[in-house]
């Protein structure tokens, strides 16, 4: 069971995504942050110093989470394809959900956070990381015979940050998201192979 602190802190960064979402990173403050928790002034800085801060543990919080289950999925045996489909399904609900809006406040982050470059880059490695194991899993368990893995994987997640950021700009339907996800599944030739 989860510490009242672990909630606490949790809800504080709950919160404060949707301001990120809402606001940009800039635009967020302290105090925005204070009044969306309900918490006193000293029990948001009890937590966290800065917006800076927050920004920085909720990027962290979501790669280390991320890596964690598809490694937990892979060892447990879910197939491939059901972890490709469910990979898919979450970014199309993100785009679906203007999880764009959040994205541009990342590209906003590290354009004004110059010193946070390295988090940048370890978010992407992190990125390439879990869907070059994904693709090399199917590799082994479909005798698949896609040769450089990691490239697939940057092809991928680039092809990806694309259809999020342009998400936050233009209306995407359903079918067009389908229709853009069906063309990377043919590409990658992920379909089942039985």
């Amino acid at each position: 069971m989860a510490q009242k602190g672990d909630l606490t802190k949790k809800k504080i960064l709950n919160q404060a995504m949707q301001l990120f979402s809402q606001k940009g990173y800039s635009s967020v403050t302290m105090e925005d942050i204070r009044e969306a928790s309900g918490l006193s002034r000293g029990g948001l800085y009890r937590y966290f110093k800065s917006t800076k801060k927050i920004f920085e543990e909720i990027l962290v919080m979501d790669k280390d989470q991320n890596e964690k289950k598809m490694n937990e999925a892979i060892v447990s045996g879910v197939p491939a394809e059901v972890l490709f489909r469910f990979f898919i399904d979450q970014q199309k609900s993100a785009i679906l959900n203007q999880k764009g809006r959040f994205n541009l406040a990342i590209y906003e982050f590290f354009q004004t956070e110059s010193d946070m470059q390295e988090l940048m880059n370890d978010r992407f490695l992190s990125a390439v990381r879990m869907l070059t194991t994904l693709v090399a899993y199917k590799n082994r368990n479909y005798l698949m015979s896609i040769q450089d893995t990691e490239a697939i994987a940057r092809f991928t997640l680039l092809f990806l940050e694309g259809l999020l950021n342009s998400s936050a700009l233009i209306t995407m339907s359903d079918e067009m998201l389908d229709e853009q996800f069906a063309i990377l599944t043919t590409i990658l030739r992920w379909e089942d192979r039985e």
